[in-house]
């Protein structure tokens, strides 16, 4: 080959080499500056340094990159997705541009945006990538479980336990798909595990508590519901369930007290705040503070006017609410209600002989005729039974009305109530010695 021709290929190298040195200088310095830049947060140079490189190529997958970078910091998703959907139609990585670190911005977009799907998909890609990590699995299970897929949530729960067996966040799924499939042997565990691992996972404690709560271990499961109190997260849940704890255990007041507590927790109207709201009205409804129930039916039925039996609630009580007489009757302490029923009683000409109140809600009274000016006419017995309840009362309360006047030796019965009788109920009466008042002849009585 002449020797002309071998000069002219040498420049041509040592010309490519330089360019190449040059274009490598200036890419580390583009890199060093841009690196600089994101330290500082200073996005609106970035933005403007990288969409005058985009001008000149479109396919500058470094550009898309750190544009859609900047966008993100900036959480300006909606600008960020198209430059990082770009990079990936680009196809070209570099150390500077990685596949791994695009793709979770694009998942973690998706996230912000609900597109549960599509995210997915993302961390199924980068799976591929790195089939190891441990992380990952967790990521695509954790998907699953937000879409109720949970069987197939668990089979990636169980792969990133396979890879690392102290991961926590897996360990805690793996006990709540335990829990839902009734087996809380195995809830249990998972959860004891997580706590073992790491004492300050407060939310364990949650499903601890419900497992105690599920077999009537109310101690246990009040002290669990404490613990889980801690995490914000499981807070209103573990109040919750705290004061169904106390009330279905018989301790009422205190269930009030934890129900109430979850109140100011409050922030927005939503499942969990419902349940707490109706459970809170029916505790306020058994302690007879019937009033404060009316304000948390009221709120329910704001939000959820079909939420479970509220618009009945709020019918059954609807006199209540419009009769004063009527309220101080049916929030009266247990003395105050016994003190109307003698008052009652004096109305009706009638002289109490005996007088008890069952459950705070029924007084049962044994009453005689007054004395009258012929001392030797013998004074007959007569049975009064007055109810403060807001249901309809059917006819089988007159049938138990009828028997205790049998048994007491009553010629007479009376039976009043602050609700109403069923038909059934005034037809059985009819033909009987018994005499019905419903809640507007209660309210003559108490004005």
């Amino acid at each position: 080959m002449p020797i002309h021709y071998l000069i002219i290929i040498g420049a041509i190298i040592i010309i490519a080499f330089i360019i190449v040195l040059i274009r490598s200088f200036f890419s580390s310095a583009k890199n060093e500056t841009i690196q600089k830049l994101l330290q500082q947060k200073n996005y609106d140079s970035i933005i403007k340094l990288l969409k005058k490189l985009l001008q000149k190529n479109d396919n500058n997958s470094f550009a898309h990159f750190y544009l859609g970078e900047s966008y993100f910091r900036l959480d300006n998703f909606e600008w960020a997705l198209p430059h990082f959907r770009k990079v990936i139609k680009i196809n070209k990585y570099t150390k500077d541009v990685d596949e791994v670190r695009t793709r979770e911005r694009l998942a973690e977009i998706f996230l912000h945006f609900q597109q549960l799907e599509e995210a997915q998909k993302e961390f199924l890609m980068i799976l591929k990538l790195k089939p190891d990590n441990y992380q990952y699995y967790y990521r695509v299970g954790e998907i699953f479980y937000q879409r109720h897929y949970k069987d197939n949530a668990a089979a990636y729960f169980v792969k990133a336990l396979e890879l690392n067996p102290s991961h926590v966040d897996s360990l805690f799924r793996m006990g709540e798909i335990h829990y839902d499939g009734k087996r809380p042997t195995d809830t249990l565990n998972n959860m004891n595990k997580c706590l073992k691992i790491d004492p300050g996972y407060h939310k364990a404690h949650y499903y601890l508590g419900m497992v105690y709560l599920d077999s009537k271990n109310y101690l246990q499961a009040i002290q669990e519901f404490e613990k889980s109190y801690v995490d914000s997260e499981y807070r209103l849940r573990s109040l919750y369930q705290k004061g169904r704890a106390n009330i279905e255990s018989g301790s009422t007041d205190k269930g009030i007290l934890e129900l109430e507590r979850g109140l100011q927790y409050i922030t927005s109207e939503d499942p969990a705040s419902l349940a707490l709201r109706y459970l809170l009205a029916q505790g306020y409804e058994k302690d007879r503070n019937i009033t404060a129930a009316i304000e948390q039916w009221e709120t329910i039925s704001m939000t959820k006017p079909d939420y479970r039996d509220t618009k009945e609630k709020l019918a059954q009580y609807k006199d209540l609410r419009q009769n004063d007489q009527i309220k101080e009757f049916m929030t009266a302490s247990d003395s105050r209600f016994e003190g109307m029923c003698r008052k009652i009683v004096d109305k009706l000409s009638l002289e109490v002989q005996e007088l008890t109140i069952k459950r705070g809600s029924v007084a049962s009274i044994i009453t005689s005729e007054r004395e009258s000016e012929w001392r030797g006419v013998r004074k007959t017995k007569q049975y009064i039974r007055i109810y403060r309840v807001s249901e309809k009362l059917g006819d089988s309360v007159i049938r138990e009305v009828i028997e205790v006047m049998k048994d007491t030796g009553a010629v007479k019965g009376i039976c009043i109530t602050s609700g109403e009788f069923s038909r059934q109920a005034i037809d059985y009466a009819a033909t009987r010695p018994i005499e019905l008042y419903d809640k507007d002849q209660l309210s003559k009585f108490l004005q």
